[in-house]
């Protein structure tokens, strides 16, 4: 899972910040970290996931049910 981890990381930065394909990557790597037990990590991904989501729509419902079981895992559940 470390190795999962980098990788994600260099999609993350190789894309160009607040796209779509970013805010996916960011999500994949939101993942890695949670099976790693990164909750710090996990929030600061989401939600810049879902702000980008926010301006331009990236998810569908079921991603956005699974981003939100993610947060509230990681402690920061809606209204956080």
């Amino acid at each position: 899972l470390p190795e999962a981890r980098a990788e994600f990381e260099k999609c993350v930065a190789g894309f160009q910040p607040g796209t779509p394909e970013q805010a996916k990557a960011l999500v994949q790597l939101a993942r890695a970290c949670a099976r790693l037990g990164d909750r710090a990590q996990v929030r600061q991904c989401l939600e810049e996931a879902l702000r980008i989501d926010g301006r331009t729509p990236v998810f569908g419902e079921q991603e956005q049910r699974e981003i939100q079981q993610l947060l509230a895992d990681a402690g920061a559940g809606a209204g956080a």
